[in-house]
């Protein structure tokens, strides 16, 4: 009878420490504030300010054209025979229609298609239409 209070016992220690360790290593469920369209804070907005320079549009190449400093990522316009393709297109519609504007202007035309964001929308360039691939 000894035996198996000690053997019950030392099962019911065991379990005991088992979960007191899960609970001691298992992370705390916390919920993930989504933000968008949120500006960075003011120390990372003055080292792109130091680092980009002022928001331009960069010829890459006869048919290419890059939007700089506009935003957290450059957007990327290619011309092509059926019209303008668009690559990462902004964080929100309100960062990606100063970048449609300014891309508009250097490269006039229809957008033929485009790659969506990691915001997972056309966002400022919705109103164009035709083909958009969700990006990475």
């Amino acid at each position: 009878m000894a035996r198996r209070t000690f053997v019950a016992l030392g099962l019911a220690a065991l379990i005991g420490l088992g979960g007191a360790v899960w609970w001691v290593v298992t992370p705390a469920r916390r919920s993930v504030l989504l933000v968008r369209g949120q500006a960075p804070p003011e120390s990372q907005r003055a080292h792109c300010d130091d680092v980009i320079g002022p928001p331009r549009i960069v010829a890459i190449s006869e048919r290419v054209r890059l939007a700089i400093g506009w935003d957290l990522a450059s957007t990327i316009l290619v011309r092509t025979g059926a019209g303008n393709v668009i690559v990462d297109v902004g964080m929100s519609p309100a960062r990606a229609a100063p970048v449609r504007e300014a891309l508009l202007r250097d490269s006039p035309g229809p957008i033929a298609a485009g790659e969506l964001d990691v915001a997972g929308d056309v966002l400022g360039f919705r109103r164009f239409t035709g083909r958009f691939r969700r990006g990475l």
